[in-house]
């Protein structure tokens, strides 16, 4: 899946052999002459309403294959399928969040960016919108059915979908779906994927936990769900005042994480802990597979967070030596800048990270103890 702007395009992948990868080659437009390999074959082009502003996958309960969730500014979101027997993607929900008298009251001036993230376990996600507010949607447990009540057709309500007309169309991916899988089309579900959702006001939560009473949370940077913890727990790191390098004097290590758990029956949340001290260069944040930690990724550093604290950092180049946020700081044999870098998992244990400037690593996570 690709989205750019509000144009969302769905490709398959398609392995060619010998002969036909020689056609496929001589007649190509990237000049790819060789004798078989992996090709992205585009099967669809679907026309959003909206700019798309954040995209993840999930998987409801009673599904052989995968949703989308979409989410729109400012804080819209919409559940997409594949309809195999229609052949294309098909909006099954839609969400709206805009009317909130407590959200509204929290409006930027300049409209914030609303993030989607998925609990590893498919149990909620949860949205990101208004600078500080965050809307749970909890996942049902019912899978869709054939027909819904009155029979009334509850697809294509967002989405003016073509097909691409100068691509050939090929078996998707997830054509291979179970019965109730197939019968989207012109059907609905007879209880909603997705419960009644229910929002948090994190300043809120960062005020009552501050000795004070006086903390900020400021910018949510950036947002996570934790994984191997029995309640869907979320990781927030966030920046409570903007600074930079000239006004060191005034502030520095402006950043700070947040962890929360989610009691999706009762709708209610507690803090597990709170961090503060991080440098500004702190910018992602990518949770380790089945040890409840985080990766924080910072222009000069990278911090492992396990649960409670910051236990170790690696130093990139001779800035990143001068971060005080851990007593175990590393230094890595290689010398590199991590802002605006992209990374992920292919393992438990190791992950591949491009940097803006299109080199590849491969990080190692190495347990102790």
């Amino acid at each position: 899946m690709v989205a750019r702007t509000s144009l969302l395009e769905v490709y398959a992948l398609s392995t060619t052999h010998s002969a036909a990868a020689t056609a496929l080659g001589a007649t190509g437009s990237g000049g790819n002459r060789t004798g078989g390999g992996t090709r992205l074959i585009r099967i669809g082009e679907y026309k959003m309403f909206g700019n798309v502003e954040s995209i993840k996958t999930c998987r409801f309960a009673g599904r052989s294959v995968d949703s989308l969730l979409v989410a729109f500014s400012e804080a819209r979101v919409s559940v997409l399928d594949w309809d195999a027997a229609r052949h294309e993607i098909v909006t099954t929900s839609l969400h709206y969040f805009e009317d909130k008298k407590e959200a509204k009251a929290k409006l930027p001036n300049t409209p914030s960016i609303p993030l989607v993230r998925v609990d590893p376990q498919n149990r909620c996600a949860v949205l990101h919108c208004f600078e500080s507010t965050l809307v749970v949607l909890p996942f049902g447990k019912a899978h869709f059915s054939a027909t819904s009540a009155n029979g009334a057709d509850d697809t294509g309500m967002a989405i003016d979908s073509k097909s691409a007309k100068d691509e050939k169309r090929s078996k998707p991916v997830a054509a291979a779906a179970t019965a109730d899988d197939t019968k989207l089309s012109g059907g609905k579900s007879k209880s909603s994927a997705i419960l009644t959702p229910f929002m948090l006001d994190i300043e809120s939560l960062i005020t009552s936990n501050s000795s004070g009473g006086s903390a900020s949370i400021g910018t949510i940077k950036d947002l996570v769900f934790l994984d191997g913890y029995y309640e869907p727990s979320i990781l927030i790191l966030h920046e409570r005042k903007h600074t930079h390098e000239g006004r060191f004097a005034v502030a520095r290590d402006t950043v700070g994480l947040l962890s929360i758990s989610l009691n999706l029956n009762q709708q209610t949340h507690s803090v597990i802990s709170i961090a503060s001290k991080l440098t500004h260069y702190c910018e992602r944040l990518y949770p380790v597979p089945n040890t409840g930690g985080a990766l924080i990724f910072a222009a000069n550093n990278i911090f492992h967070w396990n649960n409670q604290t910051i236990d170790y950092g690696l130093s990139l180049n001779e800035h990143g030596d001068k971060s005080v946020t851990v007593q175990r700081m590393d230094k890595s044999p290689l010398v590199a800048m991590f802002d605006l870098a992209e990374a992920a998992f292919i393992s438990p244990t190791a992950l591949v990270v491009t940097s803006r400037m299109g080199a590849i690593y491969t990080l190692t996570i190495i347990p102790q103890g």
